[in-house]
This record gives C-alpha cells, structure tokens and sequence, in this order.
C-alpha cells in the first residue's frame, strides 16, 4: 500500500505525479491524495477509485512529489519526499522539512549530490519519464501550426528567465535576424497577471514589430518571425506541435529534469540543450547537441544557490549548426528507455531495495490483479460455443 501525493495538471510537476501514479496504480495498491484541483483528462480510472479517502491508510508509506520546500503537506510512515528543484542549494526552509523525512527522492544524480551535501536522510534517485506511446518520431505534426515553407525552431514550456527564453528572443534579435526561420513557441507563465500584455510589451520593447495575422500572436525582427501559442489541453497536441519543428532549442539555466526537452528528442527533433543540472542524466553526444559552457548566476525565484548561464557564442554556433543539419536526430527509442513505465519499476525497486516495502507487497496485488483478470476472462462467454 502507498499513499501518493502530489498535483495533477498540465504544468511540469502535474505531468510528473500523474505520469508516475498512472504507473504505480497498476502495480500496487495506492490512495492518491491531489495537491489542489486535478485535471479530469489526466486521471485513469484506477486513478479516479485511488483518490477515494476510503483507500487512505495513515501509517501506510507515503510519497509526496511537490516542491522541497513544501513537504509539509502530507503524512505517513514512512514519509518519503520526491522533490525537484533547480539551484545547487537548498534553501533553510527546504532543509528543515526534507531533514525531517524518512526518505527521499529524487530524478537526477546531479539532484542527489544537492541533498546529500546538506541534508541527513537517505537519498535515492528515480528518473522521471515520458510516455512512448504519445511522443516517438512517427507524430504527425500540428495540422494548425505546421509550416513546411520555413524552417522552425520549437520551444515548449514556461516563459521565464530560468528556461532560457529571453536567450531565444537575444537569438532573434542577433544572428537569426538575418535568416528567415520562424520560432514556434508555446510559452505562458500562470504565475503572471495578464500574460500576453507582459509578453507583448517584451516584444515591442526588445524592437520586435507585432505581424497583423487573424488570430495569430505573431512578431517578427528581420527576416525571422516568432510566433507564440497558448497552452493546449493534451499531450497529444504537445506532441504534435514538437513535431513541427526542424529543430528545438532549450538553452536553460537548470532543470529538476527537463521533461519538454526529452519530450521534443522523442518526438525525432533535432535537440540543442543544455548540458546541466539533471539533463546530464539523459544528454549525450549521439543523441543531442549539448550547450557545456556556462557562467554562474544566482538564482531566482525561490530557488536557492546558483543556476548555470549557457555561453551565448556557444548557443549562437549550435543553433547555425542546426540550421545546416549539424545537430543529431536522436535515436527512435529513447522514449523507451526513459519510459514513465521503467521510472515506476525503477521508483518500485527503490522501495523493495530499501526495505520500505516488501516485494510481496507488490506480488499480492499483482496475483490478485490477475486472478480478477482471469475471473472476467472466464466469464466472457466463448463466441466458438455460442
């Protein structure tokens, strides 16, 4: 039995919890306690029966995926902390609750080296994921936002200092000025009033000359164009819009892990990514072109310690590379490799491994799951006898 913590929503940590406790409802049993209003598209039926309270058991272990310095919003034991977070310190409110825990977790090496050097319960990693059967190369791009004429640099995620999207705009308004490629981007900040007015005045103020196309938010500095797009409702639809692109670009300054960059790779997208915080785990020569030049910045947001500021030379020379085919198309399964499906086994072996858990715990559910299976399987009636 485990209780599972954490939001279900479309933002970074919503895909994490909901992808990881789609997974582990089939594997054992869990309660799933929602961390503000959950997405109705992104819950299974197991996940729907895991949400009644009749399933929640107080001592059983429990995990909660949320912000570090937020863990004091569940209960169990053990009480197991999943974090992620994006400075290389904690900050005193995170060391206090995660000095508190049981156990915790996290989905990078880099993000373990963060923790053991300040905090004293022991620490594992389990990688996050991505679903193969959403994001492979086989994706038909957006039959909306689909333009074969030019050649498109796609972007997805929050719009913010951290992933590097003001790096992109400095890219228009240099190099990219002269060549005509458009910048496909799904940015938006729930975090600010009045979005598109911020962005806009962003824009306008940075030279940018605003394209009058009917329903298009679309700017242009020289020859390139950017055109930004709202967030969509499934993950389907991200995929397809990664898919329009000739290549993607995520010059971030740190990730707890990343998850529109593998996402895009995925997809079959040429990737230029930074190669930092916990996009080491996935990154490599073969399947990327990794941005390895940085310098140091603090960090923002409620982040503590230093984030790492990608060399814009570097970034500049990547992204000509790209545009002349010099960036690798990453391999097909690597959406297998990093599956939501293994992070589980992985999550599941880290529990057993641990002690947390025994390995009957999960085989008693597992056997009973079959057993159910095979009692529906035996009174379907056989369409040859009927």
């Amino acid at each position: 039995m485990l209780n599972l913590y954490g939001p279900i929503n479309i933002l970074g940590y919503g895909i994490f919890f909901s992808s990881m406790a789609k997974e582990l409802v089939e594997m054992t049993e869990c309660s799933i306690t929602p961390i503000s209003r959950a997405t109705q598209s992104l819950l299974t039926e197991k996940m729907r029966a895991a949400m009644d309270l009749s399933r929640f058991h107080r001592k059983a272990p429990s995990i909660c995926f949320y912000h570090e310095f937020l863990l004091n919003n569940f209960t169990g034991s053990p009480m197991i902390g999943f974090p992620t977070f994006e400075g290389d310190r904690l900050g005193p409110a995170a060391q206090n609750l995660l000095d508190q825990l049981d156990f915790i977790l996290v989905p990078s090496k880099w993000a373990k080296d963060v923790v053991e050097s300040q905090v004293a319960p022991p620490c594992c990693v389990v990688p996050e994921g991505v679903d193969p059967k959403i994001f492979h190369p086989e994706v038909q791009p957006s039959r909306k936002y689909h333009d074969p004429s030019k050649f498109t640099i796609v972007n997805i995620g929050k719009f913010e200092k951290r992933k590097g999207s003001l790096d992109i705009l400095e890219l228009m308004k240099g190099p990219l000025s002269k060549k005509s490629v458009r910048v496909l981007a799904m940015w938006t900040n729930p975090f600010i009033p009045q979005f598109g007015e911020y962005l806009g005045k962003i824009l306008t103020d940075g030279g940018f000359k605003q394209v009058p196309v009917a329903n298009r938010y679309i700017f242009s500095h020289g020859k390139a164009t950017l055109e930004v797009i709202p967030p969509v409702e499934t993950q389907e639809e991200v995929a397809s819009i990664m898919k329009c692109g000739n290549l993607a670009v995520y010059p971030t300054r740190a990730e707890g892990w990343g998850l529109p960059i593998l996402e895009t790779m995925s997809c079959g997208v040429p990737t230029i990514a930074s190669y930092n915080t916990a996009m080491m785990d996935y990154l490599t020569e073969e399947n990327s072109r990794m941005l390895k030049i940085f310098t140091e910045e603090a960090a923002e947001g409620g982040q503590a310690g230093n984030w790492q500021v990608p060399d814009p030379e570097e970034l500049v020379q990547a992204v000509l590379d790209g545009i002349d085919g010099k960036v690798p198309i990453p391999p097909k399964d690597i959406a297998e490799q990093w599956s939501w499906h293994n992070a589980a086994l992985k999550l599941k072996a880290t529990l057993i491994d641990t002690n947390i858990m025994s390995p009957e715990e999960f085989q008693c559910y597992e056997s009973q799951e079959a057993q159910d299976q095979s009692t529906i399987d035996t009174d379907q009636p056989n369409s040859q006898n009927s």
